[in-house]
């Protein structure tokens, strides 16, 4: 289904998607609406919904994965403070080679 998705995206197809899978979500959307008690509890660019901690965790969703990494991987090199975070697996590849270059030396 997803390669579907995928090819009609590429095709200039708009795509409107709704899921509880914040890790799909995340990959997949450019902007994110949360509902939450009949609301819309957050909206705007995927990034900045998923991680607001407290909107998902009202809403009954989980940070994805993705983020809760490179978040940990910001903490540990703060290098990356400034580097959007990965969405991807090959993404996350990259950062994760841009954190081991900058990480001293283990004792």
């Amino acid at each position: 289904m997803l390669a579907l998705l995928k090819k009609l995206h590429a095709e200039g197809t708009t795509l409107v998607i709704s899921t509880h899978d914040t890790d799909l979500a995340y990959e997949w959307a450019c902007e994110a609406w949360v509902l939450g008690d009949g609301q819309v509890a957050a909206q705007g660019a995927i990034g900045e919904v998923m991680m607001d901690r407290a909107t998902l965790h009202k809403a009954h969703l989980k940070v994805p994965w993705i983020v809760e990494l490179g978040l940990a991987l910001r903490e540990v090199n703060s290098e990356l403070a400034g580097e959007p975070l990965p969405t991807n697996q090959d993404e996350l590849i990259r950062f994760v080679q841009r954190t081991r270059h900058c990480l001293p030396p283990a004792a």
